[in-house]
């Protein structure tokens, strides 16, 4: 009777270490596209490469779009998590960040 629970609390605790360390994962790999999006965005707003800018930080596998508009730069940072390989679930995260662009003066583009 007692292997009984002592098999099934034992699984819980190990299942329950796994969904942290999976959470862990996750939430890491969103912090590292939330800074990303903010290099990418201020590395646009001033005229430079967000690509070239973000590419020893980005998250393995993850796409960087910009749009830019009049005033502003848009910068979307999104990336595929799995954590502990193919055979977990996958969560997609997305971090977004926008800039006021740089080339700005006197509110007209400088050319």
């Amino acid at each position: 009777m007692v292997t009984g629970e002592l098999a099934v609390s034992l699984l819980a605790v190990v299942l329950t270490i796994g969904l942290a360390m999976w959470a862990q994962g996750a939430i890491g790999t969103k912090i590292q596209a939330i800074d990303t999006a903010h290099v990418a965005a201020l590395a646009a707003a001033r005229g430079d490469d967000p690509q070239a800018a973000t590419e020893s930080q980005r998250p393995p596998g993850a796409s960087v779009s910009v749009q830019k508009s009049d005033r502003f730069v848009h910068v979307r940072v999104r990336a595929t998590v799995r954590p502990f390989g193919p055979l977990t679930p996958s969560i997609d995260t997305v971090a977004e960040a926008t800039s006021v662009r740089q080339d700005l003066q006197d509110g007209s583009l400088i050319q």
